[in-house]
């Protein structure tokens, strides 16, 4: 299995303006299709992550992070996709926003 994991804050405007090619992406490629997508949120603010995800009715799980993740995996922008291939080993980075055709890309490279 393939997981993506897309880091992100719901204050981040690239972020907010991807999150709609996320929820497509997720409900073309749902797990059953053996690539997992999740989101790790930066937010400080919980009740504002709530808020972010149900207006853009984002339908992946999404997990709050803290500076441990965003120390281990060298994040300095977002949003950033964090790629691990079938064998669980951290494959590729994407920094910025993604396209549906860029997550598809990574999905067949790695699937």
């Amino acid at each position: 299995e393939v997981v993506i994991l897309n880091v992100f804050a719901s204050w981040c405007p690239p972020c907010v303006q991807e999150a709609k090619t996320l929820t497509q992406f997720y409900r073309k490629y749902p797990p059953e299709s053996g690539i997992h997508l999740y989101g790790v949120s930066l937010d400080d603010d919980l009740n504002e992550l709530e808020d972010f995800l149900a207006d853009r009715e984002i339908n992946f799980p999404v997990y709050h992070c803290g500076q441990d993740f965003v120390d281990n995996f060298e994040i300095e922008t977002i949003p950033t996709l964090i790629v691990f291939d079938r064998e669980g080993a951290l494959a590729d980075y994407h920094l910025g926003i993604a396209s549906m055709k860029e997550l598809t890309d990574i999905m067949d490279k790695y699937r």
